[in-house]
């Protein structure tokens, strides 16, 4: 006789968001989880300072604990928008150093480490904006209203930003 197990799926944001509404505060730690990365990559290509994006993403979380849940529409949309809040004030306060992108740099096992190297070589030489919309796109997986509603400009605005970034990085990655 042998046992079945029934695995479950894992629960969506819209669940995690209603217990988090009823005072579910383990529901931050399963949010954080999901998101710390692609929050921390957002962070990171704006400001390209590692701890500087490491200390953003903290915030970030510790702004969504001070939040009243129940106005909370879209958790992802919502911790992208507070960690952008973010790094525009600590961008405002002190200049950034820039460096390659962390999560783009080969490692051992990269099925083709120039490739990568190409890839945040181009992310890198693209205008804030249009870096911005590429990363909230491909990396944080962000709909083109979501980011609209991030980076607060009109829809049609972000699918230009984000057709010219790859218009522009074509080259380099063709090399």
């Amino acid at each position: 006789m042998s046992a079945s197990v029934e695995i479950q799926d894992p629960e969506t944001d819209e669940r995690l968001l209603e217990r988090f509404r009823a005072g579910d505060l383990s529901a931050v730690g399963e949010f954080y989880r999901r998101y710390c990365r692609p929050v921390f990559l957002y962070a990171f290509s704006l400001t390209r300072d590692r701890a500087l994006a490491e200390d953003i993403v903290q915030q970030t979380f510790v702004r969504l604990l001070q939040q009243d849940p129940r106005g909370i529409a879209s958790i992802r949309g919502l911790l992208f928008t507070i960690a952008r809040n973010l790094v525009r004030d600590d961008l405002r306060r002190a200049a950034a150093s820039k460096s390659a992108c962390p999560l783009l740099e080969p490692t051992s096992d990269a099925p083709d480490p120039e490739r990568l190297r190409a890839l945040s070589r181009a992310l890198n030489e693209l205008p804030d904006e249009q870096r911005e919309v590429v990363i909230l796109r491909i990396y944080a997986d962000l709909p083109f209203a979501d980011i609209a509603a991030t980076v607060g400009v009109p829809e049609a605005t972000v699918k230009s930003r984000y057709r010219y970034a790859l218009k522009r990085m074509e080259p380099d990655l063709e090399r």
